[in-house]
């Protein structure tokens, strides 16, 4: 006879910094206007438990708003072993002196 027919209904959970846009995972990353023109050395704690660290160029400065992209860093892609990628947004903070 078997078993009935059942349903399972998943509901992921927001993460604290990691927004989801489909496979990619975004975050928006804050980096003071001195980090932005030196560049900076980032850790990006992923929710697999892995720290990705990445850096910024120093002798490029980074924009507001600018993008940075991580390929294979996202969540896992239904039906095989690829992965979206992360995506970093800058958000560059302005000094108090300079408002």
């Amino acid at each position: 006879e078997g078993f009935p027919p059942m349903t399972f209904v998943l509901q992921e959970s927001p993460h604290p910094f990691l927004e989801r846009d489909g496979d990619d995972l975004v975050w928006m990353c804050s980096l003071s206007a001195r980090q932005a023109e030196r560049g900076a050395r980032l850790r990006v704690p992923l929710p697999d438990g892995e720290t990705l660290e990445v850096c910024t160029e120093g002798d490029i400065p980074t924009a507001d708003g600018q993008h940075m992209r991580v390929k294979g860093k996202g969540m896992p892609i239904k039906g095989g072993p690829s992965r979206g990628d992360l995506v970093i947004i800058f958000k560059v903070k302005q000094d108090c002196e300079n408002q």
